[in-house]
């Protein structure tokens, strides 16, 4: 069985977002679509608390882009987005959401940062593997956002033993073929 994974398809990702990505907003037509040709559709969301460690304005004289070190880590800092029950963590006002079976949430945990769909940087494991497992699914196929969660999520996936695709059309902020360059040619469609 096959599932369309969409990966943070959220307003702070579209054209007026806190972190706007470019052709974004293209990127819920062509959800809308594909999901139709799938057993399941799950979508993985960002809703980060007010006070996450990664946002720079809760660290005095920090800013976007830099890091630092946090519990023991190197922390990239961003800038405030995805704050659960905000408008920029709801999902694109054009994508159909009825259609979606599962949402996991990630971020919720102030004092450590998201790393993929299934877990968080301390390697604490969410309800995400169990559900796939409990539906069968076998194939997942990646659209939505891209960035290093986005390539994460796809490692720790083909690392659970799921076979993988990226649908390269219905995605936004990433194909950067030197970050996809450890993700077989194979797993890509256009």
């Amino acid at each position: 069985m096959r599932a369309l994974i969409i990966i943070t398809l959220q307003n702070d990702f579209c054209s007026f977002g806190n972190f706007a990505v470019d052709s974004a907003d293209l990127v819920s037509e062509k959800a809308n679509r594909l999901m139709p040709f799938f057993d399941k559709v799950i979508a993985v969301n960002f809703a980060f608390p007010p006070n996450h460690l990664s946002f720079a304005a809760n660290h005095l004289f920090r800013q976007p882009g830099k890091t630092m070190r946090i519990n023991g880590r190197e922390q990239l800092l961003k800038a405030i987005h995805c704050v659960d029950g905000s408008y920029g963590a709801e999902f694109s006002s054009a994508l159909h959401i009825h259609k979606i079976d599962y949402l996991q949430k990630v971020g919720t945990d102030a004092s450590v940062d998201a790393y993929s769909m299934f877990r968080d940087a301390d390697n604490v494991e969410n309800k995400l593997h169990a559900y796939i497992q409990g539906a069968q699914l076998k194939e997942l196929f990646f659209i939505g956002i891209g960035s290093d969660f986005f390539l994460n999520s796809i490692r720790d996936a083909e690392a659970r033993g799921y076979t993988i695709k990226i649908i390269g059309d219905a995605c936004a902020g990433i194909l950067d073929f030197e970050d996809l360059s450890t993700i077989p040619f194979s797993s890509i469609i256009f």
